[in-house]
Formats: structure tokens, C-alpha cells, sequence
């Protein structure tokens, strides 16, 4: 019997397969993590669950769920940045992508607090992720300061 792929395309719609781990979910789009964190579905520790079956653990329907999903893949078209001035890039750059950034920092630190008592153990390599993050939040900083200031 085929199995069937975690995601599939059909037309404009996106199809799931049920029976996928969220944590694959997960790796085939990384969008899904967001989703999932706002809908309490457990990608991390619980991850070898079906969606299916995080979706019944969170008391989430699935048709709920795929459509969180669906429209976490969707974004509004950009702007043609060719023409744009060099300052209207940056100021875009600062904007957009920077205050994202900036908002993610500070999601991933919450996670990063997690990772090392919660996997340390069996990753003793994750108590360097603290060590590692700031000095990228660092590289960020001066980027924003100083690049595009």
C-alpha cells in the first residue's frame, strides 16, 4: 500500500495527512510551529504524535487545525523591490524583517530556556544553544544599529 506524503498540493488547496507526526509536519513547513504553539499542539516532546492525535490532545478539530495550517502558509504578495530607492529598501529592511526578527528573538528564547533541562541528557550539546544565541541576538543588534541605521 503507498503511503500518502505529509502535505500535498491540490489545485489551491493544501492537503494533510492525518496520520503524519507533527514534528514531520514540522520539518516540511516550518510555519506549522507557530501554529501549532497558538493552537496547543505539542511539536517538541510530543512530536511523535499523529495530527490526528494532537489535535484530539488539544481539543482541536481537525478541520480547525488544517485550515490554521492552511492559512499560515498564505501571505500577501510583496512589493517589487527592484525599483525601490536604496532607503526605502532599508527602511523596509528595518520594518519588516527586523521587528519579525525581534519578535522571534524573543519566542526562541523561551523555547531555548526549555531545550537544555528538558533534552540536556540525551543532547548535551544543547546547553551551548544559550551560548550560541545570544551571540547571534548580539550580531542582530549591530546589524540593526549599525548597517541599516
Amino acid at each position: 500500500m503507498e503511503s500518502l506524503p505529509p502535505i500535498a498540493e491540490r489545485g489551491d488547496k493544501t492537503l494533510l495527512n492525518l496520520g503524519t507526526t507533527v514534528h514531520d509536519l514540522v520539518f516540511e513547513r516550518p510555519s506549522a510551529a507557530r501554529v501549532f504553539e497558538t493552537l496547543g499542539i505539542d511539536y517538541c516532546c510530543g512530536g511523535s504524535q499523529t495530527l490526528g492525535e494532537g489535535c484530539r490532545t488539544a481539543n482541536r478539530s481537525t478541520e480547525e487545525v488544517c485550515a490554521a495550517l492552511q492559512k499560515g502558509e498564505s501571505s500577501p504578495a510583496e512589493k517589487d523591490w527592484r525599483d525601490a530607492s536604496l532607503t526605502e529598501l532599508a527602511q523596509h529592511i528595518v520594518n519588516k524583517h527586523h521587528a519579525f526578527t525581534q519578535a522571534e528573538i524573543t519566542q526562541v528564547k523561551g523555547l531555548i530556556s526549555k531545550v537544555a533541562p528538558a533534552h540536556g541528557k540525551s543532547y548535551p550539546e544543547s546547553a551551548g544553544l544559550q551560548l550560541i544565541f545570544e551571540e547571534y541576538c548580539s550580531h542582530v543588534q549591530w546589524n540593526s544599529k549599525i548597517v541599516l541605521a
